[in-house]
């Protein structure tokens, strides 16, 4: 603000008034390095003029004074670059008696400008140090290349002294700014709501509105606010990747997928991958819980090092809780593996987790919907594709992941279609000489061990795994017997699965006919419409309620219903907590303890439908 002073008080300008005349600088302007502030002697130029409430007056070099009436702002173009700037000075005093216009280098300093004299140019720069002012010297003199913005007035109204009041005042007369169809690029922006520079452009030169003149066409440097509040948008993130590693665990892609909406026959709800940079070679464990990443992660790295001869030097993440754990962080840190975080919000970052992330859930769903399987079995076709897709060739490597990750050609001689139909050897301990032989199942993979094939028994539901296997698929029936394989290791690090055990096999009820009959028809899925149906009418949760029940906490878990029961057992031990029926107290030093087990029961209705879980 400007601080006017009182009549007694004075400013100097110590340029005289002589030199004003003889340049005839009336409507030019001359940049003072004395002038305390700027100064315009044209009325006409001011836009809201201010009286200045008292004099001030002003001293010239010929100690003559003139008097300070008024302060305003004033619209002005500057030349800079060969581009004329729109631009406003303010706090500029109105002085009819200068005879010119004095531009102040202290006022311009003050309002953050920079200006340089070199030699017989004058520059003026701004705070980002873009010139916005050139001028140049004539007549001994600093002129700058400045001039009035273009505006009309027009008296919109005339008063004969007999009819204004005695009481006005001369400056009150009404002037206004005419809106006409000529005006800046800058003013059709905002006339037009926030128009693209480029479409108001168009319309001029293309004719496609009348009555439309832009009177200055340049762009401005400066952003416009209230366009970045309403339509800033995200900038350009590129899909060519920036890095790629040169040599094997040079950097590894890690990501947890999002929960499934449906758990798996070991109630997993997560999956996490793990996805070398230079081979792709990609590993895949599944979660119940967020928690078990870091496990997961030290187990992956110890199993990918001891494998490979090689340490992990960068881990790519994103930026989620799971990854800069405290505890993940010092064992980061520990074996000095550098920890590359991804910036919030943007999954695109870590593009190679998140593409092979979607990509694999596709081969999953694919695989789920070619077979007819319920989707409960996305754990096992994850499984699946996963060891496929490392045995395959793509884009991003020459040859196949395994060959570049292990060093070994893969072998697909026992590679067969996910849940075909297969039939698998009983070992004699398990039947008598008139029991079957064969037990008729379906194919989900191979086992962590790679020596066995992990088949399913749809009719139990028990998932099997077994050496001696003959498939069918589709063609004539093949035996193969897998024999030990340790070059070609698993694709899953599984650290919170127990260890496999042997499988008890139990053969099916001996028959009229005890040899197996070939078939090319696809397993029927469990919730097939087609077990609904009864001689005694629709019985809509029949197969449901027919399944048998769990005999222990952990196979309730397990099982397919497992929320359910989940909600029977928090229920029943809600009842018991209101009742107070126990306690817990510490196990007593040298005494026995009697076991105990939970009992689970499906309550179900006269017309066979289930009416509650109870534990």
């Amino acid at each position: 603000m400007v601080r006017f002073l009182a009549d007694e008080d004075i400013k100097h300008v110590y340029k005289t008034k002589a030199k004003l005349h003889k340049s005839n600088l009336r409507h030019g302007w001359l940049i003072d390095s004395s002038a305390l502030w700027t100064m315009c002697s044209h009325h006409t130029w001011f836009s809201n003029f201010t009286p200045l409430s008292q004099h001030t007056k002003v001293i010239l070099g010929d100690n003559s004074t003139i008097p300070a009436v008024g302060s305003s702002h004033l619209n002005i173009k500057m030349l800079a670059n060969g581009k004329w700037i729109d631009s406003i000075l303010q706090d500029v005093l109105y002085m009819p008696d200068l005879h010119g216009n004095l531009l102040s280098v202290s006022h311009l300093v003050w309002c953050g400008t920079k200006v340089l004299f070199s030699g017989e140019a004058c520059q003026v720069f701004d705070c980002r140090k873009s010139l916005i002012l050139e001028g140049g010297l004539r007549n001994n003199l600093y002129i700058m290349n400045m001039h009035i913005a273009d505006y009309v007035t027009a008296n919109v109204t005339s008063l004969s002294p007999q009819l204004m009041d005695a009481d006005q005042s001369i400056t009150r007369a009404l002037t206004t700014q005419l809106t006409f169809s000529s005006a800046p690029l800058t003013l059709w922006h905002h006339r037009l709501g926030h128009l693209n520079f480029r479409s108001i452009k168009h319309m001029v030169d293309e004719g496609l509105v009348t009555g439309m003149t832009v009177s200055n066409r340049n762009t401005p440097l400066d952003p416009c606010e209230p366009c970045l509040e309403g339509k800033q948008t995200r900038d350009i993130i590129h899909k060519v990747a920036t890095m790629c590693a040169e040599h094997i665990l040079g950097c590894v892609h890690t990501d947890v997928c999002s929960p499934l909406p449906i758990p798996s026959h070991h109630g997993y709800r997560y999956f996490i991958m793990f996805i070398d940079d230079s081979s792709h070679f990609t590993s895949v464990s599944p979660l119940h819980e967020k928690s078990e990443v870091g496990k997961l992660l030290k187990a992956f790295i110890s199993w990918a090092e001891l494998e490979t001869g090689s340490k992990v030097k960068i881990l790519c993440s994103d930026g989620g809780g799971k990854y800069i754990a405290g505890h993940i962080k010092d064992y980061l840190k520990q074996r000095r593996i550098k920890h590359k975080v991804t910036t919030p919000n943007t999954p695109q970052h870590n593009g190679v987790a998140e593409c092979f992330n979607r990509t694999l859930l596709n081969r999953t769903q694919a695989m789920l919907a070619d077979t007819k399987l319920p989707k409960s079995y996305w754990l096992e076709a994850l499984n699946y594709a996963t060891h496929l897709h490392n045995l395959s060739p793509s884009r991003s490597v020459s040859s196949t992941p395994t060959l570049q990750y292990m060093g070994n050609i893969p072998d697909v001689l026992r590679l067969c279609t996910f849940s075909c139909i297969t039939h698998a050897h009983i070992p004699e301990k398990s039947c008598d000489k008139l029991s079957a032989h064969s037990l008729s199942c379906i194919f989900l993979g191979f086992s962590q061990q790679r020596t066995t094939f992990h088949l399913m028994h749809r009719p139990t539901c028990k998932f099997i795994e077994s050496r001696d296997v003959v498939f069918d698929e589709g063609g004539g029936q093949e035996r193969i017997i897998l024999e030990p394989n340790i070059d070609n290791p698993s694709n899953s690090i599984d650290s919170t699965a127990d260890p496999p055990t042997s499988p008890t096999l139990t053969p099916p009820t001996m028959s009229s006919n005890p040899c197996p009959k070939c078939t090319t028809r696809p397993p029927i899925p469990d919730d097939d419409p087609r077990y609904n149906v009864s001689f005694y009418g629709p019985r809509a949760n029949l197969a449901n309620a027919e399944a048998p029940e769990p005999k222990t906490y952990d196979k309730a878990m397990a099982s397919l219903d497992a929320i359910k029961w989940l909600a029977a057992y928090e229920d029943k031990m809600q009842t018991w907590k209101q009742l107070d029926v126990y306690d817990v107290i510490p196990w007593p030093k040298g005494r026995k303890i009697v076991g105990s087990k939970w009992v689970f029961h499906v309550k179900q209705g006269p017309d066979g439908t289930i009416q509650k879980y109870k534990a």
